[in-house]
């Protein structure tokens, strides 16, 4: 409308209206004369007998006219009458229902989208006004879903199939008038509704139409065109160039719109062939035998037309004789109107078929499809600027701003005034006069920034959600009240919330009492959501004026970091903790409080602030654990701190109970106890004795910073921590973990035992021996050393509980020679450290003389020469006759270190033998061989044996650290006969172990024998018509279940209320999408539609094991895929998966093919997939992704049960798997980019770990476009990176580039991007390049430009100052950038200056280096070399008179004359002598000669270049010295430099922390290290890297014979290793003869276990099966093996087979262990199997020992897992009934009460609590009654 009110774009016919009258004037268009049928006038004649009903109706009596007339639609021919509005610019009031408008999108969200229209307009796409497919898509999953969000569902993303900017074509769905006043335009894009003028007859070739796919087919994708009657195709080869350039690559999905051209028609326009190929449609113009109507003008349409007129408002374009216009912003040149009778390129723009309104631009952009860039960075959302220039003004429209960098806003009219302000515009501003505005949007399709002058607006502390950001502080005023918290109001656009919780420090329950609406709050953003614009907000006053950080992400969170935080759930365990941004943390029980908490929901309560310290925190998991404790018991630890980190300390005192020391360097104090010295009791005492103040310990490990720095040197301990299996967290605990501890304190019912970093646990008395155990005291010592196997975590309530059997935690391999050893060293280092070293020197077999002090009944006391006493018990004496004062001679047995009494022996042949092999090794006694000997001494630690012929021989008095069932004690005795068995020869004597086999046991064992032969558990092998019979389905079958299980991999359903099925993941999608989770939509209870398509065997649920032992039941396997159920035809067996062998399987893939997998589980650095129910796959981690944030947290985000689709690149038929990959080309090819993991970051380059084993550098120059000082620093190792090929010739040292230029093909932006600069060719002489410092000297600098390239940058170019110190200007990396002034193509010489005034930059030097300013004369030139040449001189004279008395008169006479000599020479330097050659300074690998010498030990491309004039060399004469000559004191100097810097090169050699890059490294290392496992089984990883399989063979074998045969473990590790490599890159019969040999020198169990372990990670499972079966034979006493055994058949589903084995193993067993297996099986068949029968387990198990509330409690839980509540409060009634402890019924009451609260409502509670008081009542009245 005007200002007067007349309309601008008036309906129907045109008007025009008198200013006097007001009359209307029709004006009748003018008569066409063409004979198209779109303006052809039609004349209607109204029907007879209608004329009354016209009157009656109130119609009018006047001639219809041909301009009033309606389109119609006759014979499937649209015809529009001839009336053309003309629209001088597009509004919101002439959209109309139904209209085409071409847009832009500007945002995407979770359901809808922002879509930009013509002129400013914006509109919303809903998510259901998509496609028609995409609906069908929601409405079928929301039914799935019953009710469920379909946010969670796996669902085409609506961010997936669009993208911002993209162009889409839509119709208006409806126009709503809004609150304050708005209108809000609906849109759909549904090509049923864009298309639905259209007609098969419509279809030519050529033509541009929108499509939906509907279908993803083998050959290509079935597009739905919204054509009744039309059915299209688009062939895979047609999508894929759209599918690269504009899909990312991804393929594409069912619901995705696409643009298509019409390539091929065919049966009269019902079937049609399409392409999407983006150059095609670009190019694509209509012509009239295409589009011959003006209803299939679709906007995007592009066409050619003729300029006929051009108006103030706009232009008229001629097309196809149709007429269009076009408006404001869609001219060619922005306003520039194109001038009459020009040929133009349009496109339509909009197209209103009521009205025949076309609307065209002529902006290149749209017309020749390409999106528009989205707004600079200074034009950003809310910019303000304060001086933009007014540039035009439009009257009705507005004005355009010209703002910085010559950029150009447009300001509506509505934006220029507050309020109602109706003044003209060129009233009050004038063109070229500044104003202040704001950005407020952007238009996509109009390429229009908009902003306003509004001053309310501009004012506006935020416009946008995405302005606030977490943590701000931020005014708010409150809105309403609810029943949840709070609506306040941020800004006029902008709301937040606050909820209850954060109202009031203080819970208010009714906060509206408090706070009015309309009231102003300052609150702080707890967590923000943009892109659903949703702010939550506090406003609490703690943690609103809390000056502590505010913790918004888990990567912020630091140990021992205070932050302020709410607690939202109090309970037994601890408090849960809330901060921003929905940061979680868990503060334990016993850190809620300095003292104990009895109960945390007395002094906690939801909603309360407390001050937190972090303890710690992981990232990767979200989790993070707090403190509400003052760090008292934390205290200060040195900065290296770590528990298991070795250390050196120094003793400050020797206490009784230990040392008190200081740590080195850092001189923190520490305490190191007593038991902490050694593993070995009896030795603790002497070493304790053996320090001293001052002393310094080395290898001292961090045990705890409880209370205080506690130390340890156990070596169990010391030899965890170097294994890595040191566990010093809670939540690192894992059931069936080996763990190395002490015992902390010993009680009645059990003992704990603490492990690292204060970690405790409970052993109960059943599990503290293999024996039955009646009174815990005496049994273990305080400090003891132990080894304890994890049995049950409660991590609610932080408690655990751990077994000391040695049957479960203890290794017996050895026999006890380890702990033998051990004790031995110990004693050594005893007697040598002792303050008596004196007295206790003699060791065992030392014969020793000693004169009778007493004569006792049980043997004599004497005293040595050496003042020691000595006894010889009565079995010991030899010869009668001994009386006091005599002197009689014995050989050492034992020595006692607390009276410092010596045991020792009279037996001739001992002390023959002692005498005879003193100091030398017995020769004739060999390792292994069985020997007859005599006990002669037992100790708890060591036995003393002696052979007939008299040798000692040293005996294990344990077999391991748990044996309180005291070998020696309990089974030997002084003087009895036993058979030993050889195990090492030494100068110090024999070690051997006992021969049990001959020994007579004092308690017997039973013998049982199994079966010779045992047959194998397989799935029935049966036909398939008999399955048919026994199931009732055949193959092919449809089938209606109800599902019973979902668990990640499969789904478990039920069929005809009695027949079990499964459903594999892999059998419920045709086609799934990446990330999507099948089986997740599915749950317990649901019906689902399937066909059979295999059988397997199982055990029915409702039998049981012992009745029923024989009963088979098939179970079904079902498929849920589309294509499969719908298909009609028959099923044949060998078309099905499960009626072939794999390797028929496999047949049927290709490589290259994609398919569709599964993942299973991600293990180094693989990711195990599933392709189908019985085909695997594997995917390298380098062709998991190109994404480096997923492969850096790979295992996180590639999830169990998600879909992916992979590409095959291999098919293995010797594992029988598939390798598979998800990215492009990986191939070591120059160009290609491929994914890399940094292996090191060295000096000058990172080294890359490339796929297929290769490694790469990337060097300085070639990290990022933008140069940067020390660019490496933003590197660290096992980072994972996008590399470019940019050389492979030498396979060993692969060029690579990191560019981003390179990587993503897009230039980099920034004030440093350099020259991507590969060789000489590409520098030219003037070119400014950047590169890094590589050395810098006295002379100048060293510039590396490229991998292979560098320039020199001499002195005198440096800088426009004079260079105070020159070799400490410029650090090494240094990014600088300097200007090429010569190039020598030859010589690969570059020249290079860094002066500003060739740069083009301020000066790149340090102001600190900088001297005078060069050119101020050379009077000051010359004067300033005078003053340094001066003070070097008063050096030299000072060193002279210093060395003066070593030199010859000779020396100093040539010193005098090179002086004299070299003044002169800087004096008269600048007229040089051609004669004479000035000395320089030697520089390796550059040449100063013009002419270049021939190379020594460098070649000519490493030579730096350069290039000297006449000038040059008069400077560097002026600017250097001649070299003077070394006296004899300064070349001894040197030489002692050399030998220093020598020696620092052989440390850093034999630096363990150094990393081994070569074989000679590592052989190096091994020499150093022999017996580390760790470092033999690196060397042949080293070697597997490289490809060498045999090298690493021959390195296993070299540490197996290298490593001593007392480091049982670590030879150990080197066999499980060694058998891996077999598995992996051997031979079956390879790995067998591995086994066989380790079974032979090492424990026999753990060998097994080890390679059941190795066949279960490779997916094995006949091997694992097989071996099992072996295990259960030989090892029948283990209850771990049959339980292992049992969990594997149940996994591999093989139930039956698991309940057979477990009724075998009862056989076999102790009656004592029967219990816990079956309590093991029923917890399988609840986890894997049947519930049912595990329930009916522990129902027997529960009838026979009602008493066992371990049991209840197991059951309890398995039950609860089940969610069957009714029958969980069963459950719950039965056992507070029974007549347990008073404690015990507590514990069941509080789980009980716990499970209401979660799970019940308040009268459950209630009814629970008054149970409890009944029951407390009842005890209450006995108490009385007694």
């Amino acid at each position: 409308m005007t200002d007067n009110g007349e309309e601008y774009f008036p309906r129907g016919k045109s008007t025009t209206k008198s200013e006097s009258t007001g009359d209307v004037k029709t004006t009748k268009p003018k008569k066409r004369h063409d004979e198209d049928v779109l303006f052809k006038e039609k004349t209607v004649k109204p029907k007879k007998g209608k004329k009354r009903k016209q009157v009656e109706d109130g119609q009018s009596k006047k001639k219809v006219k041909t301009e009033d007339i309606a389109d119609t639609i006759e014979d499937g021919v649209l015809t529009i009458g001839p009336r053309v509005k003309i629209v001088k610019r597009l509004t919101v009031k002439d959209l109309t229902e139904g209209m085409l408008v071409l847009g832009a999108i500007k945002e995407i969200h979770d359901y809808d989208m922002v879509v930009c229209l013509p002129n400013g307009l914006t509109g919303h796409v809903e998510i259901t006004d998509i496609s028609s497919v995409y609906t069908k898509i929601l409405q079928a999953l929301a039914e799935d879903a019953s009710g469920a969000s379909i946010e969670n569902k796996d669902i085409p993303d609506l961010a997936n199939i669009f993208q911002i900017g993209q162009y889409v074509k839509c119709a208006v769905k409806e126009v709503d008038l809004e609150k304050k006043g708005h209108r809000k335009i609906s849109l759909t894009v549904d090509p049923k509704i864009i298309n639905k003028t259209l007609a098969p007859g419509y279809m030519h070739f050529g033509m541009v139409i929108p499509g939906v796919i509907s279908s993803v087919e083998d050959h290509g994708y079935v597009v739905d065109l919204g054509v009744r009657g039309v059915r299209a195709f688009l062939n895979h080869k047609f999508a894929k160039q759209f599918i690269d350039t504009h899909n990312a690559g991804n393929p594409l999905v069912v619901g995705q719109l696409v643009d298509c051209y019409i390539k091929e028609v065919n049966a009269e326009g019902r079937s049609v062939s399409l392409t999407i190929n983006p150059n095609k449609i670009s190019k694509a113009v209509a012509t009239k035998a295409v589009y011959p109507y003006l209803h299939m003008m679709i906007p995007g349409t592009k066409v050619t037309g003729t300029v006929t007129e051009v108006s103030s408002d706009n232009v008229t374009v001629e097309f196809l004789d149709k007429k269009g216009i076009v408006n404001d912003f869609h001219y060619e040149d922005f306003l520039q109107k194109p001038k009459k009778n020009t040929e133009v390129i349009a496109s339509v723009l909009y197209n209103n078929v009521e009205t025949a309104t076309v609307g065209l631009t002529l902006q290149p952009s749209i017309c020749e499809r390409i999106p528009q860039p989205t707004p600079p960075k200074h034009l950003r959302l809310g910019k303000i600027f304060k001086h933009a220039v007014i540039t035009h003004i439009f009257e009705q429209l507005g004005m355009f701003l010209e703002v910085k960098d010559g950029s150009t806003v447009f300001v509506k009219k509505v934006n220029v005034f507050e309020g109602k302000n109706k003044s003209r515009l060129s009233e009050k501003f004038k063109v070229g006069s500044k104003v202040k505005c704001r950005v407020i949007g952007h238009n996509n399709l109009d390429d229009v920034v908009f902003a306003t002058m509004k001053t309310s607006v501009i004012e506006q502390p935020f416009l946008s959600p995405k302005d606030v950001k977490t943590g701000m502080k931020i005014k708010t005023k409150v809105l309403a009240f609810t029943k949840f918290g709070i609506n306040v109001s941020i800004t006029n656009n902008i709301n937040g919330f606050i909820p209850h919780l954060h109202v009031s420090d203080i819970p208010l329950k009714h906060p509206e009492k408090k706070y009015k609406e309309g009231d102003l709050l300052t609150c702080r953003v707890l967590n923000s959501n943009p892109e659903k614009r949703r702010l939550v907000l506090t406003h609490k006053a703690t943690l609103v004026d809390s000056e502590l950080p505010t913790l918004s992400s888990y990567d912020k969170a630091e140990k021992d970091m205070y932050v302020h935080g709410t607690v939202f759930s109090v309970n037994d365990f601890g408090c849960k903790v809330g901060f921003y941004d929905n940061v979680k943390g868990l503060v334990p029980r016993r850190e809620l409080a300095d003292q104990v908490v009895e109960a945390p929901e007395k002094m906690f309560y939801p909603g309360q602030v407390v001050k937190c310290r972090v303890l710690t925190v992981n990232p990767d998991e979200e989790k993070l654990r707090l403190s509400l404790t003052s760090s008292k018991d934390h205290v200060a630890v040195p900065a290296d701190f770590e528990v298991g980190k070795l250390t050196k300390v120094k003793v400050v005192t020797n206490t009784k109970d230990g040392l008190r020391v200081m740590v080195l360097p850092s001189k923190h104090p520490a305490f190191l106890p007593k038991m902490q010295l050694s593993d070995n009791v009896e030795n603790c005492e002497a070493l304790l004795s053996c320090y001293k103040a001052n002393d310094v310990i080395d290898d001292v490990m961090y045990l705890s910073r409880h209370k205080q720095l506690t130390l340890t040197k156990k070596p169990v301990l010391l030899k965890a921590a170097e294994d890595n299996k040191l566990v010093d967290n809670f939540s690192d605990l894992e059931v069936g973990l080996t763990l190395p501890g002490f015992i902390k304190c010993v009680m009645q019912y059990g003992v704990f035992v603490e492990f690292p970093n204060n970690v405790v646990g409970l052993a109960p008395k059943s599990h503290m021996a293999d024996i039955f155990v009646t009174d815990t005291e005496g049994l273990y010592l305080e400090g003891q050393s132990v080894i304890a196997t994890v049995l049950e975590i409660d991590r609610e309530k932080k408690r655990f509980l751990v077994s000391l059997k040695p049957s479960l935690s203890c290794s017996q391999n050895d026999r006890g020679i380890s702990l033998l050893k051990q004790y031995l060293q110990e004693r050594q280092t005893i007697a040598k450290l002792h303050p008596h070293a004196d007295f206790i020197h003699h060791r065992i077999g030392s014969v020793l003389e000693g004169v009778v002090k007493q004569v006792q009944e049980t043997g004599l006391l004497l005293t040595t020469e050496d003042g020691q006493n000595m006894v010889i018990s009565s079995g010991h004496i030899q010869g009668e006759g001994h009386s006091k004062g005599s002197k009689v001679r014995g050989c050492v047995l034992h020595f006692q270190y607390g009276g410092n009494i010596i045991q020792a022996t009279m037996k001739t042949n001992i002390i023959q033998a002692a005498e005879k092999n003193k100091g030398k090794k017995n020769t004739k006694i060999r390792v292994s061989q069985t020997l007859a000997a005599t006990v002669e001494l037992v100790k708890d630690d060591i036995v003393i044996a002696s052979l007939h012929s008299g040798e000692l021989i040293l005996l294990p008095g344990k077999r391991h650290l748990n044996d309180v069932h005291r070998m020696a004690a309990d089974k030997l005795n002084t003087g009895q006969q036993i058979d030993i068995i050889v195990k090492k020869v030494t100068e110090d004597g024999i070690l051997a172990t006992i021969d049990d086999s001959t020994m007579k046991l004092k308690s017997g064992s039973k013998k049982f024998t199994t079966q010779t032969t045992e047959q194998q558990d397989q799935d029935v092998q049966t036909s398939t018509t008999e399955m048919a019979k026994k199931t009732g389905f055949a193959l092919g079958s449809k089938v209606t279940a109800v599902v019973k299980t979902v668990k990640e991999m499969c789904m478990y359903v039920v069929i005809d209320k009695h027949i079990p099925g499964r459903v594999h993941v892999s059998e419920i999608m045709d086609k799934p999408t990446d990330g999507q989770y099948p089986l997740k939509s599915y749950h317990s209870g649901m019906t689902i539609e399937g066909k059979v398509i295999g059988y397997r065997d199982i055990k029915h649920n409702k039998f049981l094991p012992i009745t029923h032992t024989q009963f088979n039941e098939f179970g079904l396997e079902i498929t849920m895929k589309p294509s499969k159920v719908k298909e009609e035809k028959d099923t044949l067996p060998e078309e099905l998966e499960y009626c072939n062998s794999i390797e028929n399987i496999l047949e049927q893939y290709q490589v290259g093919q994609t398919v569709p997998c599964y993942a299973e589980s991600f293990e180094n650095n693989m990711l195990h997939v599933a392709i189908s129910p019985r085909v695997r796959g594997e995917i390298n981690i380098f062709n998991l992704s190109t994404v480096m944030i997923e492969l850096d947290h790979a295992k996180s985000h590639f999830k169990v049960g998600q879909a992916y689709k992979a590409k095959i690149s291999k098919i293995d038929s010797k594992y029988k798997k598939l390798d598979l990959t998800r990215t492009d080309n990986q191939d070591i090819k120059e160009g290609n980019i491929l994914n890399g993991q940094v292996k090191k970051v060295l000096a000058d380059r990172l080294q890359v770990q490339l796929p297929g084993s290769y490694e790469g550098d990337v060097y300085l120059t070639d990290l990022f476009d933008n140069f940067v000082t020390n660019p490496l620093d933003s590197f660290k190792k096992n980072q994972f990176v996008r590399c470019c090929v940019l050389n492979c010739s030498d396979k060993k040292h692969i060029a690579l580039s990191m560019r981003h230029s390179r990587v993503k093909k897009e230039q980099d932006s920034g004030e440093n991007v350099s020259k991507d600069i590969q060789c000489i060719e590409d520098v030219e002489k003037g070119d400014i390049v950047s590169g890094y410092v590589k050395n810098n000297s006295s002379v100048g600098l060293f510039v590396r430009l490229s991998r292979t390239l560098q320039g020199r940058v001499e002195l005198k170019n440096l800088s426009s100052y004079y260079v105070n110190n020159p070799t400490e200007a410029f650090q090494v990396n240094e990014a600088v950038t300097s200007k090429v002034i010569s190039v020598d193509s030859d010589n690969k010489r570059i020249e290079l200056s860094m002066l500003p005034s060739d740069t083009g930059l301020d000066d790149q030097l340090a102001k600190k280096y900088r001297g005078s300013l060069r050119g101020s004369g050379d009077s000051e030139k010359l004067k300033f070399v005078r003053d340094r040449k001066k003070a070097k001189n008063k050096k030299r004279k000072a060193k002279r008179n210093e060395d003066d008395g070593s030199d010859s008169g000779i020396d100093a006479v040539l010193r005098d004359i090179q002086d004299s000599d070299s003044e002169v020479e800087i004096i008269v330097s600048s007229k040089p002598k051609q004669q004479s050659k000035v000395p320089r300074l030697e520089v390796a690998g550059f040449d100063w000669d013009e002419t270049p010498a021939a190379p020594k030990s460098t070649t000519p491309k490493d030579k730096p270049q350069e290039v000297e004039s006449e000038e040059d060399e008069e400077e560097t004469e002026v600017l250097k010295e001649p070299p003077k000559k070394k006296t004899k004191k300064e070349k001894l100097q040197d030489e002692k430099e050399k030998e220093k810097l020598l020696y620092k090169t052989e440390l850093a050699m034999m630096d363990p922390n150094r990393s081994p890059e070569t074989s000679d490294d590592f052989d190096r290392l091994v020499l150093s290290s022999p017996d580390s496992s760790l470092v033999w089984i690196q060397y042949m990883a080293f070697h597997l890297h490289t490809g060498d399989i045999e090298k690493a063979r021959v390195v296993a074998e070299r540490a197996l014979k290298t490593i001593s045969f007392r480091n049982e473990q670590e030879k150990l590790n080197v066999w499980i290793a060694y058998m891996n490599l077999e598995n992996m890159y051997g031979l079956d019969e390879t790995l067998a003869k591995v086994f066989e040999r380790a079974l032979q020198m090492c424990d026999a169990l753990k060998v097994f276990k080890a390679l059941v372990n190795i066949y279960n990670k490779t997916e094995k499972t006949q091997q694992a099966e097989k071996l099992y079966s072996t295990m259960v034979k030989r090892f029948s006493l283990h209850k771990d093996v049959w339980t292992s055994y049992g969990m594997f058949l149940m996994i591999n589903g093989k139930s039956e087979a698991s309940r057979k084995l477990m009724q075998r193993s009862f056989k076999s067993l102790d009656d004592k262990d029967h219990i816990d297996v079956i309590v093991k099986f029923a917890q399988f068949e609840y986890k894997f199997g049947e519930a049912e029968r595990g329930r009916t387990m522990f129902e027997n198990v529960l009838g026979n020992y009602p008493k066992r509330t371990d049991i209840w409690s197991i059951y309890i839980d398995m039950m609860i897992k089940q969610e069957n509540m009714e029958a969980i409060r069963q459950l719950f009634e039965r056992v507070i009934h029974l007549n347990l402890s008073p404690k015990k019924i507590k514990f069941f009451f509080k789980r009980y009460l716990d499970y209401e609260k979660k799970h019940g409502d308040d009268t459950t509670i209630t009814a629970v609590k008054q149970k409890a008081l009944e029951y407390v009542e009842s005890k209450s009245g006995i108490v009385e009654a007694d």
